[in-house]
Order: C-alpha cells, then sequence, then structure tokens
C-alpha cells in the first residue's frame, strides 16, 4: 500500500461525504483524491482504471463549476435532485454501452482485467456526469460500480482502494438516501 493510494482514499471518502451533503467544496477535495490515485493504478496495470482517475478529475472541475452556477444563478430547483426521464435512462444505457466498446478497443492491450475495467471506466464517467447533473440514477450506479471496484482492487492487491471502494459501496446507499430526503423535502416543500 502506498502513501498515495492512503491520501487518496481519504480524500475521496470526504468527496463523497460532502457531495452526498451537496456541499461544493468536495468537487476540488475529489480532484485532489483522484490524481493521487493514478500512480498506483498505473503501477498495478490497472490503465483503464488510471485514466478514469485523470477523466474524473476533469469531470471534477466541471461538477465543480456546474454547482458553482447553480448556486450563483439561484435558478428554480437547481439543486434539488431529480431521477432521469425515461428517454434520459435510454440515451444513458446508450452512452454507457459506447463508452465501454470504445475504452474496450483503446484498451484491450494495456488493461490486465478488460473487461472489468473498461466496464468501470464506463460507469464511473456515466455515474459522474450524473452526479455533477444532480441525477439521483447516479448513486445506484455508483453503488454497483463501487462494489466492483473493490473486487478489482483486491485483485490487483490495491488494498487500500479495496477498503475504499467498500466503504464508497455503503457511503453511495448513504447518499442515495441523503438525496432522496432532500428531494422529498423540497418537493414538499412546493407542494
Amino acid at each position: 500500500m502506498s502513501i498515495l493510494e492512503l491520501i487518496s482514499s481519504v480524500l475521496t471518502v470526504f468527496f463523497v461525504l460532502g457531495a452526498a451533503h451537496q456541499k461544493i467544496w468536495a468537487w476540488p477535495v475529489g480532484m485532489a483524491g483522484t490524481l493521487l490515485a493514478i500512480p498506483p493504478y498505473l503501477a498495478a496495470g490497472l490503465v483503464a482504471e488510471a485514466f478514469l482517475q485523470g477523466v474524473y478529475t476533469a469531470l471534477g472541475a466541471w461538477g465543480w463549476f456546474t454547482w458553482r452556477a447553480d448556486r450563483a444563478n439561484q435558478k428554480a430547483g437547481a439543486e434539488i435532485p431529480q431521477w432521469m426521464a425515461p428517454r434520459e435512462r435510454y440515451w444513458s444505457l446508450l452512452l454507457f454501452v459506447l463508452l465501454w466498446l470504445a475504452s474496450g478497443w483503446v484498451f484491450c492491450h494495456s488493461s490486465v482485467l478488460l473487461f472489468l475495467d473498461t466496464a468501470l471506466l464506463s460507469a464511473g464517467l456515466l455515474a459522474t456526469g450524473l452526479e455533477a447533473k444532480r441525477k439521483m440514477d447516479a448513486w445506484p450506479l455508483w453503488l454497483v460500480a463501487n462494489a466492483l471496484s473493490s473486487f478489482v482492487a483486491a485483485e490487483r492487491e490495491l488494498w487500500a482502494f479495496a477498503m475504499l471502494y467498500l466503504a464508497l459501496t455503503l457511503l453511495s446507499a448513504y447518499s442515495w438516501v441523503k438525496w432522496s430526503r432532500s428531494r422529498n423535502s423540497a418537493t414538499a416543500e412546493t407542494h
């Protein structure tokens, strides 16, 4: 277990807790955690996962600015988590499949666990986008992705990350409940 793996894990836990409470400071903390995760993933041969951490950093910046704009504009309902409409779910599923196929092609010769590594890359990209847009659907997707990530990290003997993703699986459930309560209380106030 490297010191980068440990620090990245701690920062990621703080990110998820902050995101669960819809705190804007969570995004830069998460960005720092993802940057620090890149070297350990590369050393373990999980190239798609390392790439994903870099993309998380960029998506973190987008999420940060999206949440800042929501608050600055004070748009009605901008901060209330919503479920995706059926059409959005269809397009999200199609996006997931396309990302999975594309990442499988890109990383086919460099990833040691190609099927899972690229599936987690695709799920992580989609879930981060959904989270930045405050879609409730992000949390069930995170729940599954984090559980599988824990398995992959343990398989590659990245023990801090295996424990992190196990904790993130539980935190995904917590965040799902927290956002549901936030949505329900906001909905009750408008009726």
